[in-house]
């Protein structure tokens, strides 16, 4: 049996940093990008991040104006071919699965339109469950996986903190997204790697 691969995708498929930095600027003006990678720092779910998320009355996540502008302009942000090779040799390999923040068809519809839907098994966006711990637990439940056998790539601290609480042991951390290398160490993933590029070199 194939073992399973979960990726976050902003940051991790998707490198889009930029872009969202970008929208989140144009509704918080005074927004630094050391604010912004601090709170990207937080679970969905954080009363925090969720209080930030409502200063303007509706959270920025949820709201249809900022979903609708994430959605058209990740449509102009193209893979590079390198990786969708890289995505397409890991699916001969692997079972790959995607938990994300993001709604899960702007998942699939970036996927499609990059080449690479047919690489992954399910996509679990926050549309789903907003709570990635809970959605974790659901693929576990409906694949019947071994959270200590799950390889999880993410990008970001919270994300890894979020891993953990469902026992997930093999953490690998890629530093070309969201969070700096000396961030993601305080987490001590299993690995730190440059980019799922190098994801091979570690499994």
């Amino acid at each position: 049996m194939k073992n399973t691969i979960i990726f976050d995708f902003d940051g991790v498929i998707a490198d889009s940093f930029e872009l969202i930095y970008e929208i989140w600027k144009s509704n918080y003006p005074d927004l630094t990008k050391e604010e912004y990678c601090g709170i990207m720092n937080l679970p969905a779910d954080d009363p925090l991040r969720l209080s930030f998320n409502n200063r303007k009355g509706t959270g920025i996540l949820e709201d249809f104006s900022f979903q609708n502008e994430y959605s058209k302009k990740l449509k102009e942000l193209r893979l590079t071919e390198i990786k969708r090779r890289a995505l397409e040799n890991l699916s001969k390999e692997y079972i790959l699965h995607i938990i994300s923040s993001v709604n899960t068809q702007t998942i699939k519809n970036f996927l499609d339109l990059n080449g690479v839907i047919n690489c992954f098994n399910e996509v679990l966006g926050r549309d789903v469950e907003i709570s990635k711990v809970k959605r974790f637990q659901m693929l576990f439940e409906k694949y019947n996986l071994n959270s200590e056998k799950v390889i999880f790539v993410t990008d970001t601290v919270g994300d890894m903190e979020e891993a953990k609480e469902v026992n997930i042991k093999n953490i690998v951390a890629v530093t070309d997204g969201f969070h700096k290398k000396e961030d993601l160490e305080k987490s001590n993933p299993k690995y730190i790697i440059n980019s799922i590029l190098n994801l091979k070199e570690v499994l």
